[in-house]
């Protein structure tokens, strides 16, 4: 009984980190199209506020939380760009839908457990996925936030003359 736990703990372990891997690898040749605005759960809410997400200790995980955005091809997302770039400030939204993108879809590893994993090992891989990938999609909206305020605060001020 303890082996085959083993088994399917290490399958799990298999099956989240290969769907997350060959999602995060192919995400840099996603056509730019799919990145252009915010669709599905990427929309922005009420409730996605640079306050609201720091009252939540986005700010103490992104200190903490690893930025893989380079490990598959795509682009850090720890600084933001220079604002003055806007094909720079452009692109980084971009990464960064990419990246919230790659995070939501990371979760569905957890899908081909069920087939073979006891269901409180189902359960387990669910809570931990969810709670990894959601830390991540914190950070990444939040620097989305910060970079569209950052943008419209730049285009509703005046340039001096």
């Amino acid at each position: 009984m303890i082996r085959s736990q083993v088994w399917q703990i290490g399958g799990g372990i298999a099956c989240v980190a290969g769907v997350s891997v060959g999602i995060g690898m192919t995400a840099p040749h996603w056509p730019r199209a799919w990145l252009d605005r915010d669709r599905g759960p990427l929309r922005l809410t009420r409730f996605d506020t640079r306050s609201g997400w720091e009252r939540v200790g986005v700010r103490w995980w992104k200190r903490r939380f690893p930025d893989g955005g380079q490990w598959a091809g795509g682009q850090s997302k720890s600084l933001l760009p220079r604002l003055d770039d806007p094909a720079a400030v452009q692109r980084y939204i971009e990464e960064t839908r990419r990246a919230e993108w790659v995070h939501w879809l990371a979760n569905l590893g957890v899908v081909p457990i069920a087939v073979f994993a006891d269901w409180w090992i189902v359960l387990g891989f669910a809570v931990i996925t969810v709670v990894v990938n959601g830390i991540a999609i914190m950070i990444v909206r939040y620097n989305r936030l910060r970079l569209l305020e950052s943008v419209a605060s730049l285009t509703a001020c005046p340039t001096p003359p």
